[in-house]
């Protein structure tokens, strides 16, 4: 009499074998790892667009400040005020900030990442607080926005700058408020704050350099 043969279920594994409830917080959302590299991609290039316009705008407000200082009719060179110093100082350790901010990320030490980003937004308003303090300065010495083509560059500078690190600022504070859940997420986002911020910083300092010299 034959035996009857019992199925048997075969179950193939592959390799790395394991599902999505073997993802840690941390890498939440792996498995569309595609989905993920197109929006860094995307924001890249949306990041890169945005520094070409701003490069483009700097460009032309200081070709207008070059060309109109070498006219002698009606331009009355202001000295800088001393507070401009002060805010350069403060950007520039605003960049280092924000540096080992993704640096301590990288390394996954998130209370030291927060800590530093919190900083940095520190030191943006303070920056901010410093140029309004510079332009407070021409107004008690008499420099108004249409005094004359010298001081209303200068307001132009100082504005246009402003304008454009608040923009970072607001992205910056986000990532503050923003849960700790997803550290791809955060690292991404973190790095093109961080190359913006960097951008914003040299500006400036061209910016300042050519209030200086001309």
């Amino acid at each position: 009499m034959a035996l009857a043969t019992a199925p048997v279920d075969i179950e193939i594994k592959f390799p790395g074998g394991g599902g999505p409830g073997d993802l840690g917080p941390d890498d939440r959302g792996r498995e569309g790892g595609g989905d993920d590299e197109r929006r860094t991609r995307l924001y890249q290039f949306g990041l890169a667009l945005a520094l070409v316009s701003i490069t483009s705008l700097f460009v032309a407000v200081t070709a207008i400040y070059y060309t109109r200082s070498r006219v002698p009719f009606y331009w009355e060179p202001i000295e800088a005020p001393p507070a401009l110093l002060l805010s350069t100082g403060i950007l520039m350790l605003s960049s280092l900030m924000i540096e080992s901010a993704r640096r301590a990320l990288a390394g996954r030490r998130w209370f030291v990442y927060r800590r530093r980003l919190l900083l940095t937004s520190f030191l943006g308003f303070s920056f901010i607080a410093a140029q309004l303090l510079a332009l407070s300065e021409l107004v008690r010495q008499g420099y108004y926005l249409s005094s004359n083509p010298h001081a209303s560059l200068f307001y132009v500078f100082t504005g246009l700058h402003a304008i454009h690190l608040a923009g970072g600022m607001c992205v910056l504070n986000y990532l503050l408020l923003r849960p700790v859940r997803n550290w791809r997420w955060h690292r991404m986002i973190s790095h093109l704050v961080a190359i913006y911020w960097h951008f914003m910083g040299v500006v400036w300092v061209a910016l300042f350099a050519v209030m200086m010299l001309l």
